[in-house]
């Protein structure tokens, strides 16, 4: 389900996708995409991960401090 809505996203006009400040993934998600969708389910995105954790937050800099982990 994530590469396909990232493949959507990637496919947003170039106005759009200045505002989202994302152009610059767009054909890297279409690639994910056609390799998912062509190539035996390759997940390019997750790499099959056995577990996905999400930080969701309005603020980049809120979620990346969540996310943040010291080692």
């Amino acid at each position: 389900m994530a590469i396909d809505e990232l493949n959507k996203i990637a496919n947003l006009s170039d106005a759009e996708k200045d505002k989202l400040k994302i152009s610059w993934y767009g054909e890297m998600w279409q690639q994910m995409y056609r390799n998912y969708h062509d190539q035996n389910r390759k997940d390019g995105l997750f790499f099959d991960a056995g577990t996905v954790i999400l930080v969701i937050s309005e603020s980049v800099q809120s979620a990346c401090i969540a996310g943040k982990r010291d080692l």
